[in-house]
Parts: C-alpha cells; structure tokens; sequence
C-alpha cells in the first residue's frame, strides 16, 4: 500500500505528484513484493525496522530512488515502468527480482547515508553505488554478505542501543530527582 507518508508529498515536483500511484492502483503482487522483499532484508540487516515507498508510473530515468535525509526511516520512490522496461533488457531476471533488488539497492543507500551521518567510514560516496549494487544482489540471492554491511549493519544497531539506553538513564535520573 502506499503509505501516508508526509514525506512524500514533500519531496515531489508538480508532475511526480501526477504520476504517484494511488493505493487502489497499485497490483497486488508489487505490495506483496515489497513485504517480501523487507522481510528478506530484516534477516540480514537489522537496523531498520521500517521504511516507506512511493510507486509511480511513467518513465524516469532510473528504476528507484533513495530520498536522501531519510536514512532513520528511508523513504524509497519506485519507477514501476522503468523497472519493468530493465526487466526486459536483463537476461533471465523477471519482473518480481528486479522489483526486489531494486529496494535491496536502495535501503543500501540509506545504510550507507547512516553510517556517514554516525561518522564510520567503511563506505565512501565514491565506492557507494557498487557497494549497493553487489549488496542488493547478495540479499536476493542468499549469497554472502559483504564484510563491510554485516559491520556496518552491527555497528548502527550498537549506536541506536546505546542511545535508548541513555534515554531511559536520563529518565529514570529525573524520576529519581522529582521524589
């Protein structure tokens, strides 16, 4: 389904905003798609526990797009028609794993963002793009997983802990204080 995202409405031109698919246009098989495919990414990176989509028609000149800034919470716009017109050019790839590896692809721009925003350094913006495609690719295919995602992956999750638990110090202190 397409999400109530208010993000979304932001990041879009005139002509995007026309070419957002309303939930009832959106087929079935692209939802259950995308529910697979985040299940599939929850079992190897765990830092995200959610994230939201925008499915357009018409022509662009990519197949997805990572809205930058959204790494807590990625939000992912999917060209559908591009996604179809690259499944008809790749050999032997369908519909459904294009569709899929193109959110693997890009949630790893996200991850990527995040890890740059938590100052690591295991990926540069200049070695991004093939980082997340050999990721994406990984993940469909139950492959391994590179080095770099699984420390990455371990190292952000480390962080958001750390900082639940000063959360919860910091109100147990002010509980404490107003006895």
């Amino acid at each position: 389904m397409q999400e109530t995202d208010k993000r979304i409405n932001r990041s879009l031109t005139k002509k995007e905003k026309g070419n957002l698919l309303k939930e009832n246009q959106i087929e079935k098989k692209y939802i259950r798609w995308k529910e697979q495919a985040f299940k599939k990414w929850q079992k190897h990176i765990k830092i995200y526990t959610k994230f939201s989509t925008a499915i357009f028609k018409n022509d662009y000149k990519w197949v997805g797009e990572y809205v930058s800034g959204t790494y807590k919470h990625p939000l992912i716009f999917l060209f559908l028609d591009m996604i179809k017109f690259d499944s008809r050019l790749d050999d032997g790839e369908t519909l459904e794993a294009n569709y899929k590896i193109t959110i693997y692809h890009e949630l790893g721009h996200a991850l990527c963002e995040y890890q740059r925003k938590m100052g690591l350094k295991l990926i540069s913006e200049k070695k991004e793009e093939d980082f997340v495609e050999r990721l994406a690719r990984t993940i469909h295919y139950n492959t391994p997983l590179p080095a770099e995602a699984i420390l990455m992956d371990q190292v952000l999750c480390l962080i958001e802990n750390n900082k639940l638990k000063d959360k919860v110090e910091l109100l147990e202190k002010k509980s404490k204080a107003k006895k």
